[in-house]
């Protein structure tokens, strides 16, 4: 998904005019003993798609950057960054444009199978009992399993107020609109909240929604110029649930060094859990940041780091668990749930917007498969 998700991003990004950057990027072995780990990595890469890393010595990499330490590094020619919030909103455009809704300060309470039966006729639509869904004659055509049943969501959404935000629920919960909506498709992709979301739906066995681990990982800016023009990526240490410490570059030129892992309180085995995460990052987080940053950036200042700003992970693998892929799971299949014109995505952490494109494409063939 990342290799064809990266192809199509660029692409992307030139047809509707994202800005981005093919700015390269360094894997870095930061000790003789990380080399054999720079070869296998390569050679995994390789198998995968990813044919245009490029191993370079210690010394040839501090030609490309002085400021780095390394025994040897892995170069990505075609890394690069982009403005992820032009992304976003070239993607909502393109969406709208096709006939979408945004819906704000809504959220799914509930959901189930509507009742009401269907039949398809020999022209491939429904009976007349559509209530009153446009989409009904052109998207109704039953498979020999008979047309895909209709679900229906329960919104409850908040008035905004002049500020563009939310307003706070009143007394018995008297700010809240509540709203019903009727559809043939639906694909959960709540990042977070998907596994909530899919528990409250009353048609999908709580048996196939996976146990969700929460990862917060913090980032903290570099004050000062950055001696770096690439990403620098230290290789992943045995054992870890992150990709390391790590320095990425915004399109301004910003540096920042992250994530590193911090495991939330466990949210329990109940997927209907709601879910707090305190996003501030503690200053003190700091002190095991420069450690492990001078592996590469051995001239980082005492005091250097500032704190920037955190996200969290949908993790389906928890402390000490091999790391988990995503899960794009449909109707059908080992891991299949049984309710067709559904899907849910669970665990889709980095790097999910690199796969973004790639991981819709996936998600519509699956309904098309199903329909």
């Amino acid at each position: 998904m990342c290799v064809e998700g990266k192809a199509r991003l660029y692409d992307f990004c030139r047809q509707y005019g994202v800005p981005y950057k093919a700015i390269t990027k360094l894997i870095v072995g930061t000790s003789k003993d990380q080399l054999p780990d720079l070869d296998a990595f390569r050679a995994a890469s390789a198998k995968h798609g990813v044919a245009d890393l490029q191993l370079l010595s210690g010394p040839e990499a501090q030609q490309l950057e002085p400021a780095l330490a390394a025994a040897g590094v892995l170069l990505s020619p075609s890394t690069g960054i982009l403005d992820s919030h032009a992304y976003m909103a070239a993607l909502l455009a393109d969406a709208e444009a096709h006939g979408a809704v945004l819906a704000l300060n809504t959220r799914v309470s509930g959901g189930w199978v509507d009742p009401m039966p269907h039949t398809a006729t020999a022209g491939g639509t429904n009976s007349p009992c559509s209530h009153g869904d446009s989409s009904s004659s052109s998207s109704s055509r039953g498979s020999a399993m008979g047309p895909v049943p209709r679900k229906i969501l329960e919104l409850h959404t908040r008035a905004p107020t002049a500020s563009g935000g939310a307003a706070p629920a009143a007394q018995g919960g008297a700010e809240l609109e509540v709203s019903r909506l009727r559809a043939r498709w639906v694909v959960n992709a709540a990042g977070l909240h998907a596994v909530r979301v899919a528990s409250t739906i009353a048609d999908l066995p709580r048996s196939s929604i996976p146990r969700l681990y929460l990862a917060k990982g913090n980032y903290f800016s570099l004050s000062g110029r950055c001696p770096f023009g690439r990403l620098i990526y230290p290789m992943p240490e045995r054992g870890l649930a992150g990709l390391g410490t790590h320095l990425t570059l915004d399109m301004a030129g910003g540096a920042r060094f992250g994530p590193d892992v911090e495991w939330l309180p466990d949210p329990g085995p109940d997927p209907s859990a709601p879910i707090h995460v305190d996003y501030r990052v503690d200053p003190r987080r700091a002190d095991s940041f420069y450690p492990a940053i001078r592996r590469f950036f051995p001239a980082l200042p005492d005091g250097a780091l500032q704190p920037a700003y955190s996200g969290c992970r949908p993790k389906l693998s928890g402390p000490g668990q091999p790391a988990a892929d995503f899960l794009v799971q449909g109707a059908r299949g080992g891991l299949g749930h049984g309710l067709r014109g559904w899907v849910n995505m669970y665990g889709i952490e980095s790097p999910g917007l690199t796969s973004s494109l790639a991981l819709a494409e996936h998600v519509a063939q699956l309904l098309e498969a199903e329909a």
